[in-house]
């Protein structure tokens, strides 16, 4: 998962950067299809102490569900084309993957209590999926929430969680990073991920946001909500790592 370690106590320069941008309109045209559009104002990031000011909720509809179904993060600034997001750091569980129905399968499983623990865990929105291309690999993951919902947040280390009982699956730390998040609308396929890609890219560079490392040769997440077999049109978001 990307990552950056980004201080908190830098990032309000950045947004302040980027405010000129906000008032720009969004274009098209620089890497094909439609201009990228940023997620819906409030969504979908659940604050994590105020520190960029007005709180915002989490995803649509996370004001009936539990505190922790997804990990704390906080919206840094928000442009009509993308959102800069701080994520706060989190215990994800992942696995490498080449038929999304196996990634999918694993990670169901060690929620629904193939862990040494036999615990059941909540299961969570969203779905993290990773791609390198370079590395060639493609990650899928989740974030492992605390056992009992009431608990209020997820595991702060990667020893109180669960361990895994497949080989497959793997406890890791993710978050701490600064990303840049647009909405991808409709099925995931390899293509449309890429176009959304470029799009955002090409967004961020009109505004002047610099990319790190890693989403410079390409590495991007694609977030997923919702039932992964649901007929309705999805909702889901692309996110590129970006640093201050």
């Amino acid at each position: 998962m990307l990552a950056l370690g980004v201080k908190p106590a830098h990032a309000p320069a950045r947004a302040a950067r980027v405010e000129g941008a906000a008032r720009r309109p969004a274009r098209g045209g620089t890497s094909g299809g439609p201009a990228p559009r940023a997620p819906p104002r409030g969504a979908p990031c659940r604050a994590f102490g105020g520190l960029f000011g007005k709180k915002r909720p989490a995803y649509p509809g996370s004001d009936k569900n539990p505190e922790n179904v997804q990990p704390k993060c906080e919206v840094v600034q928000e442009t009509d084309a993308f959102q800069l997001r701080l994520y706060a750091p989190f215990v994800a569980a992942a696995v490498e993957y080449e038929k999304r129905d196996e990634g999918f399968l694993l990670l169901g499983e060690y929620l629904g209590g193939a862990n040494e623990r036999g615990a059941r865990l909540v299961f969570t929105q969203p779905v993290f999926v990773t791609v390198d291309p370079d590395a060639g690999t493609k990650t899928m993951a989740v974030y492992v929430p605390s056992v009992a919902p009431a608990a209020g947040g997820g595991f702060q280390d990667l020893g109180r969680a669960p361990a895994p009982e497949d080989a497959a699956v793997r406890l890791e730390v993710a978050g701490g990073s600064l990303v840049a998040a647009a909405t991808l609308e409709g099925n995931v396929t390899p293509d449309a991920a890429e176009a959304a890609r470029r799009r955002l890219v090409a967004a961020l560079r009109e505004a002047g946001v610099a990319l790190t490392a890693d989403a410079e040769r390409g590495a991007f997440q694609v977030l997923q909500y919702g039932p992964v077999y649901s007929l309705k049109t999805r909702v889901n978001e692309v996110l590129v790592g970006v640093q201050v």
